[in-house]
């Protein structure tokens, strides 16, 4: 009877040890959570345009937040092609950063193709006078090392990159911030994320 309840108590205790939670890595206490002041009212009435790099449905949560705040005047396409949608000079270009399998098999994309993108993005920068607003929304699951090689070199281009802490676990997005000197925020909450997208706009929640 006890070798029963002893087995019953040992499976007990290992089941409880398995439902917990595996501890998150160390993120550094230096990765910066406050919204850098001099971008705000970045938009400033600009033309505002919003891509996917990487052709995951994260683009549309960032739009979600955009609409619920009334903020409509953009122009969203998923592979954005500046002749054929004719990007103004001066715009802001919201890139939102994280690969997905499903989303580039079904627009027929390749990481590669995606990364070539970024290069057309670098150089058409300086001749349109363009500011880029890098956001990586998509947490862990838009970690890895496919979305790694996308999201440093989309980092790279950026004057500005968002991202969510849960993608941040190793530290690595506050790492490619401070180690390129690319201004950066980190925001733990969805309301910290609405807070520094209304920033850009200076607007109050």
């Amino acid at each position: 009877m006890k070798k029963i309840q002893v087995f019953f108590l040992i499976m007990i205790m290992f089941f409880l040890t398995s439902c917990k939670k595996p501890k998150k890595p160390y993120v550094p206490d230096d990765c910066n959570q406050i919204f850098p002041v001099e971008f705000v009212d970045f938009i400033q009435g600009r033309p505002l345009y919003i891509t996917s790099l990487g052709q995951s449905i994260d683009i549309e949560m960032l739009v979600t937040r955009l609409n619920f705040y009334d903020i409509t005047n953009y122009v969203i396409e998923y592979v954005l092609d500046f002749e054929e949608t004719q990007v103004e000079d001066n715009a802001v270009i919201f890139l939102v950063v994280g690969a997905s399998i499903k989303g580039l098999g079904d627009s027929d994309r390749t990481i590669e193709g995606e990364i070539q993108r970024i290069e057309e993005l670098r150089q058409y920068k300086l001749s349109k006078n363009l500011s880029y607003v890098t956001f990586h929304l998509g947490g862990i699951y838009r970690r890895g090392e496919t979305s790694d090689s996308l999201i440093k070199e989309a980092f790279l281009i950026a004057d500005l990159a968002i991202y969510l802490e849960d993608g941040n676990f190793d530290g690595y997005l506050c790492r490619l911030g401070k180690e390129n000197n690319i201004p950066y925020v980190g925001c733990a909450t969805y309301r910290e994320l609405d807070n520094a997208l209304l920033s850009l706009y200076n607007l109050q929640p």
